[in-house]
């Protein structure tokens, strides 16, 4: 990488607000083009655009959820990150990562789906406390029957995490 591939890099990672909000394109590179003349450098647009689609294909900066015109930063290392790496590799825990919504992979999402069609059968509750109840006797029931929750995992999407 060159120096000012790297330059150009860490320029744009200082100016993406650490908080994770987004910066839109256009702006963000105005801005780094003003820094970066500052130190007598220039850039084109398809330098940016290379830098632009590296860092997000390394996951440290992800596009804005709105019209696809803004990143943010990705906080890729909370105060717990060092520890939980750790931990992972001392236990040889096999990481499964799944995207960002996609109910279908996740197995909580089937007990979600089993508690709320238990707790609809019969009769509606008739107040908060009346419902909290009924949560409460199914899910006690699906700890009696652990077979129940293992069927969860014998589904195809699933089966990642039996």
């Amino acid at each position: 990488m060159t120096d000012l591939a790297q330059h150009l890099k860490a320029t744009f990672l200082s100016l993406l607000p650490a908080d994770g909000a987004t910066k839109g394109n256009g702006a963000l590179r105005r801005e780094i083009e003003e820094q970066l003349s500052k130190d007598g450098l220039s850039i084109t647009e398809e330098q940016y655009w290379q830098v632009h689609a590296e860092l997000i294909a390394s996951g440290v900066v992800a596009t804005g959820k709105g019209r696809g015109g803004s990143v943010r930063l990705v906080d890729a290392q909370p105060d717990s990150f060092g520890l939980a790496t750790q931990v992972v590799e001392a236990e040889e825990i096999e990481l499964f990562f799944l995207p960002a919504y996609a109910p279908e992979l996740n197995p909580d999402e089937y007990l979600n789906c089993d508690l709320k069609h238990q707790v609809r059968t019969g009769l509606p509750a008739r107040n908060q406390d009346e419902l909290e109840r009924r949560v409460r006797s199914v899910m006690r029931r699906l700890q009696l029957h652990p077979e129940r929750i293992r069927s969860y995992f014998r589904h195809p999407r699933i089966a990642y995490a039996a």
